[in-house]
């Protein structure tokens, strides 16, 4: 007799009942306890058999759910394993312009470059997912009309009950604005260290690697570099200093620094860099690593150094004093103010109009004059000007148009020497000439000179020779015999 023989009928339609509902997928229906040992056994197992299905339904609703949220978020694509279309959701579709009546039944190679599809490679992409094995990455792919397209995805061999491949799942996201944004930071980081140089440190400072530009600034090469620390291009007394720990923590930090550097190459020699140290930030926000990009700036440097030294040799000996292009005083220096008469605070703000007199500040010529410094025409020569309290000064100056970086001129400097004294000597020696020259042309009226008629036979004892016919004026000792003319 079997174990059914010996339950009550009752018993019996308790459990087909119960596997009536499993089977229509309720797990949770209330499977009867009690009643004979035999009817207990079997609802024993019954037990068992719905917390499977209830840990299998569990599962399953889980492995929907997350499908459901890849295809919200993804783009999903099946195909054969001879790489034909089966289906594809709303996602990939708009990623690839087409309709899944369009592309449904068409080979894989359609989304490919013709030679990427003829090619060894391609082929044993598909050998590999018909062994099973996935491939994942990112791949240019072809879209409709042509359009290429980026996108991160995996292909996934499904296998069947058996553990046999029978289709494969695509699972991409479309990532072509990311790709183009990385080509852009890409070529710009390439065209950056084509110009500049570019050095990379760790957080403890110690060198990751560096370009050819900054390897020819500082006469190493990379081998010889790489693990040092970054001390080693500094001079040792600032190495050592609270100022260059704190240059290090504040980098830490995630805190870039940027200036001119003075640094120390290969051999003990002194260049000067224009630089920026740039934290590097990882996934999460933490800094890993410093960017450095340099310019190797040491020649300016000298040169500004030779400019700056000879116009602190200027300003030592010359007055010097710098106007907007709207002739407003900006700023003048020691030599000029003493000049002048003036104080710093004075002039700030006064036009250079206050230095001139009057009536040539009102000229169209003083309007020239500044027309012309406005296009970038400089002025030199010696100049008039009113110094504090209408005290009339000489200058010998020149007014310097200077030019912003795009060639526009922003400002005038004027570079003077005070020449009053000169002036006041050349005035008076010009004036005593002048007066010389009034006395003598006055004697020159008072003894007017006398024509005369040619006589060259003609001779008087007081002249050693006889008149002249070449001359118009007799001399005093012979016009007593030179006749008259008529």
């Amino acid at each position: 007799m079997g174990i059914f023989d010996r339950i009550s009928q009752k018993e019996r339609n308790d459990i087909v009942a119960a596997l009536e509902a499993m089977a229509q997928g309720n797990t949770s229906y209330p499977i009867p306890k009690g009643g004979s040992a035999s009817f207990a056994k079997i609802t024993d197992a019954l037990h068992t058999l719905q917390n499977s299905l209830h840990t299998a339904k569990q599962r399953n609703a889980d492995y929907q759910g997350q499908i459901e949220a890849i295809n919200k978020s993804q783009g999903v694509i099946e195909f054969n394993l001879d790489g034909t279309v089966i289906t594809a959701n709303p996602n990939f579709l708009a990623a690839i312009g087409y309709s899944l009546s369009e592309i449904k039944g068409l080979h894989h190679r359609t989304f490919v470059d013709e030679a990427y599809a003829s090619s060894l490679e391609y082929r044993a992409f598909w050998d590999k997912l018909n062994r099973g094995e996935y491939d994942a990455g990112e791949y240019k792919r072809i879209a409709k009309g042509g359009r290429e397209i980026w996108i991160q995805a995996s292909y996934n061999p499904i296998r069947d009950s058996d553990g046999k491949p029978y289709k494969v799942v695509k699972y991409a996201a479309d990532i072509t604005q990311e790709k183009l944004r990385s080509a852009d930071f890409q070529g710009q980081i390439e065209a950056i260290g084509k110009s500049q140089g570019v050095i990379e440190f760790n957080l403890d400072g110690t060198v990751i690697t560096a370009n050819p530009n900054f390897l020819a600034a500082i006469g190493y090469s990379a081998s010889e570099i790489k693990g040092l620390h970054h001390r080693t291009f500094v001079d040792s007394a600032y190495a050592a200093s609270p100022e260059y720990r704190a240059f290090w923590d504040k980098l830490n930090r995630g805190e870039y620094d940027a200036g001119e550097y003075k640094r120390i190459a290969k051999g003990g020699r002194e260049i000067w860099i224009q630089a920026s140290y740039n934290p590097i930030r990882d996934l999460n926000g933490k800094p890993y690593k410093v960017v450095k990009y340099a310019t190797d700036i040491t020649q300016q440097k000298l040169q500004n150094s030779d400019y700056q030294s000879q116009i602190q040799a200027i300003d030592k000996s010359q007055g010097i004093i710098e106007f907007n292009l709207d002739g407003t005083v900006i700023g003048a220096n020691a030599n000029f103010l003493a000049a002048i008469g003036y104080s710093a605070t004075e002039i700030k703000g006064l036009h250079h109009r206050t230095f001139v007199d009057p009536a040539y500040a009102a000229s169209a010529e003083y309007r020239a004059f500044w027309d012309k410094l406005n296009r970038g025409e400089y002025d030199a020569g010696e100049y008039k000007r009113i110094a504090k309290g209408g005290r009339e000064i000489w200058i010998q100056a020149s007014y310097n148009p200077i030019r912003d970086l795009n060639g526009k001129p922003y400002k005038v400097v004027k570079y003077a020497s005070d020449i009053t004294p000169q002036k006041r000597y050349q005035m008076t020696v010009e004036s005593v000439m002048q007066e010389t020259k009034s006395v003598m042309l006055a004697l020159a009226g008072a003894t007017s000179p006398v024509p005369w008629k040619d006589n060259t036979k003609a001779s008087s004892p007081n002249c050693a020779t006889p008149c002249s016919s070449r001359s118009t004026i007799c001399a005093p000792s012979c016009r007593t015999s030179c006749r008259p003319a008529n």
